[in-house]
């Protein structure tokens, strides 16, 4: 269980460390005009609420390459939470301002993008949190003594251990 909980611990830390490292290089990049291609509004959940998520997704091309939303494990064409009162002015087709990472454009973002910095900080607060719980829960079942049954030393049981070694007698 320690190090189950140690592994998924250490998991969370390197995604959500690599979505801060995305964000500080994407939010230093250069921005460019995306072509929407979807809009929807999905529920979403925050701290017990429920409420709506304005997502988008869009298109840009640099380089000669086409390059849409994705993550860090590497899905594409994701849909991305905005703010709604940009999201009200966005149609499919229209213009979106999106700012990318200079060195690697598939790491990209609206510029009216919401939540990405404190999710990645809340995945690695989270993952430090279960390797550490892991690492105690392995620390504290290897010091635990093994169960071993007692040897009894009165009763019926007792010397009878010494009996069985004990040469035949002579008959």
């Amino acid at each position: 269980m320690g190090g189950l909980l140690s592994v998924v611990g250490v998991g969370l830390v390197v995604l959500g460390g690599r979505e801060l490292a995305d964000g500080w290089a994407r939010d230093d990049g250069p921005t460019v005009t995306a072509t929407v291609t979807d809009l929807r509004v999905g529920a979403d959940r925050v701290r017990g609420v429920s409420m709506d998520a304005h997502e988008v997704r869009y298109l840009f091309d640099v380089g000669g390459a086409t390059f849409s939303p994705g993550d860090a494990s590497g899905r594409t064409d994701l849909f991305v939470a905005i703010d709604e009162q940009q999201w009200d002015e966005l149609t499919v087709g229209g213009p979106i301002e999106v700012t990318y990472d200079a060195d690697d454009p598939a790491n990209n973002r609206p510029v009216a993008a919401t939540g990405s910095a404190g999710d990645a900080a809340a995945g690695v607060a989270l993952g430090l949190l279960l390797a550490a719980i892991g690492a105690l829960v392995l620390l504290a079942s290897r010091r635990r003594p093994a169960a071993s049954a007692p040897v009894p030393t009165d009763g019926p049981a007792a010397g009878r251990a010494e009996l069985e070694d004990a040469p035949p007698a002579p008959a």
